[in-house]
C-alpha cells in the first residue's frame, strides 16, 4: 500500500530530506554535511547541537550553515527563532537556516529576517539549488586604532604600574590577537550591518586563565 503525506510519522521527511542533502553534497569538493554535530560556545564551553551543519572549505576559511529542522505540529514561532538565533550566535554559526514542515507565524519571520535567519518551509528546502550558484557577501574591517587596558577583577586587589600580562602557558600577552578577539565579541548589529559605517566603542572581554604580574612582584 502506497504511503501517504498524512501518514508519514513525524520526523520522517526530515530525515528524508537529510539524507537527500548529504547525497547531493557528497561529492561536492571543499563541503561536508554533519549530523546532529556538538558544537563548543564560546562563552561557557558547553556544547550545543545543530540538527544539521554544512561546512564549506573557502579561502577565508571554513564557512558553517546550520540547519534547524522543525517538525513540531504548529507552526514556529518567535520563540523558537530567537532560541536558534542565540545557539548559532554562541556556536559561531555564519548562517542559520530554519527549515519548519508546518510553517511559520508572521512575527516568526520578521523576527528571523531581523535575525539574519532564513526561513524555509519543508517543500521549499526539498527543491532547494543547495550546491547551486553562491554568493559571496563580504565584511571588512579597517581598524584606525586600538587601545588595550587590563583591569584586574579581584576585591581588594590592584596591579601596581607597570604591570604584564601572561598567558596560561606563561608566555608574555603582548595583545597580538586584539583584531581576532574584538571581531570575536562584536555586538550582532553590528557584525550583521551590510552599510558602510564608522564605530568608536568599548569591548570588555574576560581573560580566563591569564594573570598579572605587577611592578612589585604581586601576581593577580
Amino acid at each position: 500500500m502506497r504511503e501517504t503525506i498524512a501518514s508519514v510519522r513525524p520526523g520522517q521527511r526530515f530525515r528524508a530530506f537529510v539524507a537527500n542533502l548529504e547525497r547531493m553534497l557528497a561529492h561536492r569538493d571543499g563541503v561536508t554535511v554533519e549530523f546532529s554535530p556538538r558544537l563548543r560556545e564560546k562563552d561557557t564551553g558547553r556544547l550545543r547541537e545543530h540538527d544539521v551543519l554544512i561546512v564549506r572549505d573557502t579561502h577565508h576559511g571554513p564557512s558553517t550553515t546550520a540547519i534547524e529542522c522543525r517538525d513540531q505540529g504548529r507552526k514556529v514561532g518567535v520563540p523558537q527563532i530567537e532560541a536558534f538565533a542565540k545557539k548559532c550566535e554562541k556556536t559561531g554559526i555564519h548562517r542559520g537556516i530554519v527549515v519548519s514542515a508546518n510553517g511559520f507565524t508572521n512575527t516568526a519571520r520578521t523576527k528571523a529576517a531581523a535575525l539574519n535567519l532564513t526561513c524555509m518551509e519543508l517543500s521549499e528546502a526539498e527543491s532547494f539549488e543547495w550546491v547551486g550558484n553562491v554568493t559571496i557577501v563580504g565584511q571588512f574591517y579597517n581598524f584606525t586604532a586600538i587601545e588595550i587596558f587590563v583591569r584586574v577583577v579581584e576585591e581588594g586587589r590592584k596591579a601596581a604600574n607597570p604591570a604584564k600580562v601572561y598567558r596560561p602557558d606563561g608566555a608574555l600577552y603582548a595583545g597580538e590577537d586584539a583584531r581576532s578577539v574584538i571581531l570575536d565579541h562584536l555586538p550582532p548589529e553590528i557584525r550583521s550591518s551590510s552599510n558602510r559605517r564608522a564605530l568608536s566603542s568599548r569591548i570588555v572581554v574576560p581573560m580566563k586563565g591569564f594573570y598579572v604580574i605587577d611592578a612589585l612582584g604581586s601576581l593577580t
